[in-house]
């Protein structure tokens, strides 16, 4: 019997992933063999006999600097010259963007009800933030492997519109802080 892994983006099953390495386990634990997966995010494991290896487990063991290295432990019956397949799943890495609204002459007034637009390289808003109180709006979770553009939409009453955009590239686990006149 053999396993066929396919690995998929969570967000988008569209998404392959190649280059993600795996553990192929016996039912003990022992590593029997590490696979990676191609340009079709699908690798195969070797043929085992039934006989021996009634059971084997997969285990993801590297994967993409982009994306989160899954946990999960598969355990899969084998079948005689059948390739069972299973399925992974990873989530992009994400990260948060902070602004925080001042005023240009006076960095010591906060500015609320700024809001702004977050957009990706594709040209897709992902977010609009609105700055609270405190002059600060912060993005949900968004992808890391993207650039992000930084737009005001709209500002309050008594002050002009800024045409100034701000460009931020988001690392692993951060807040990227950005403070806007």
């Amino acid at each position: 019997g053999q396993v066929k892994i396919i690995k998929i983006d969570q967000d988008n099953n569209q998404v392959k992933l190649e280059g993600v390495e795996f553990e192929v386990l016996d039912e003990n634990d022992n590593v029997l063999e590490k696979i990676t997966t191609d340009k079709n995010g699908e690798a195969l494991t070797s043929r085992y006999p039934i006989r021996d290896f009634e059971k084997i487990k997969i285990r993801e063991s590297k994967t993409l600097e982009t994306y989160v290295l899954s946990n999960e432990v598969k355990t899969v019956t084998l079948k005689e010259n059948e390739i069972e397949t299973v399925i992974f799943q990873n989530e992009k890495k994400k990260a948060q963007i902070r602004v925080i609204k001042v005023d240009q002459d006076n960095n010591e007034i906060l500015l609320d009800g700024v809001t702004f637009d977050v957009i990706n390289n594709a040209g897709e808003i992902v977010d609009t933030i609105v700055t609270g109180s405190d002059g600060i709006a912060t993005t949900k979770r968004i992808p890391i492997d993207s650039e992000y553009t930084i737009i005001e939409r709209k500002t309050k009453k008594e002050y002009k519109l800024t045409k100034e955009t701000q460009t931020v590239t988001l690392e692993p686990v951060s807040y990227t802080h950005l403070r806007a006149h």
